[in-house]
């Protein structure tokens, strides 16, 4: 005898759990929007701007040292490696002119803004190189993105999951009808409310690859759905006088 994960005849009430699943949802939303509005986003050097370096942590290089030998305000911490080795991780904006020199200080305003990122982290580089003995190998990442460069990408990162949205829209409004498509993008748009809620109240870092997990989420979730309203709409011109409540639990 052949053992049954699942019974071929099932009969589940998904309807009858609207009002639970409707509730749950707009608890998320509303935590969610209300997270986004306090806490906001903790945005990575992608779209902040500044500097990440990575540093190998040894005796002589740990947090409290790196921290005492900064030239600036920077957010230092320890952390994992993706070779689970024990890093410390250095995070900074620009530097004041005054910090970078007299040469800096003569550019014109707009050499000062285009070279600032590059010559804060050069001094930043070469004072913990000084300080504590910093070879190149031991500098495993050091990625800078200008303020300009950082607004683009976000502005570029935003465009795209806005344009997901609308052509979601419009592919499943000539494929189904007009009511299809506003339900589909409400559930994107659930998806993608509550996963910024998520990285909100943690306080995860967001930058271009969450950016494109988002992408890859409404992916996913128009998959679904495509599948879903298809089936609901196969059902309906099946049993055309049963009430909409019911076909949606066959």
């Amino acid at each position: 005898m052949l053992l049954k994960l699942w019974p071929q005849q099932t009969n589940v009430s998904f309807m009858s759990a609207r009002l639970i699943g409707a509730v749950i949802s707009s608890l998320l939303i509303a935590s969610s929007v209300f997270f986004l509005a306090t806490r906001g986003l903790n945005f990575g050097v992608d779209f902040a701007g500044g500097t990440v370096m990575e540093l190998e942590q040894t005796d002589t290089i740990t947090v409290e040292a790196v921290r005492s030998a900064m030239p600036l305000n920077a957010d230092v911490n320890s952390a994992v490696g993706t070779d689970a080795r024990s890093i410390v991780v250095v995070k900074y904006g620009e530097a004041d002119a005054s910090v970078l020199g007299d040469e800096f200080q003569a550019l014109s305003p707009a050499e000062q803004a285009e070279r600032a990122t590059g010559a804060t982290n050069e001094l930043v580089t070469s004072t913990l190189k000084d300080a504590l003995g910093i070879t190149d190998e031991q500098i495993l990442r050091n990625d800078s993105v200008g303020p300009k460069v950082s607004q683009e990408l976000f502005r570029d990162g935003i465009t795209a999951l806005v344009a997901a949205l609308v052509l979601m829209l419009i592919y499943i409004w000539f494929r189904f009808e007009w009511q299809f498509s506003v339900g589909a993008v409400a559930a994107l748009a659930h998806d993608v409310i509550i996963t910024l809620g998520v990285f909100a109240f943690l306080q995860m870092e967001f930058n271009l690859t969450t950016i494109a997990a988002l992408l890859t989420i409404i992916g996913y979730s128009m998959n679904d759905t495509v599948v879903v309203f298809d089936r609901v709409r196969e059902e309906k011109r099946k049993y055309k006088k049963m009430p909409d409540k019911e076909v949606i639990n066959l």
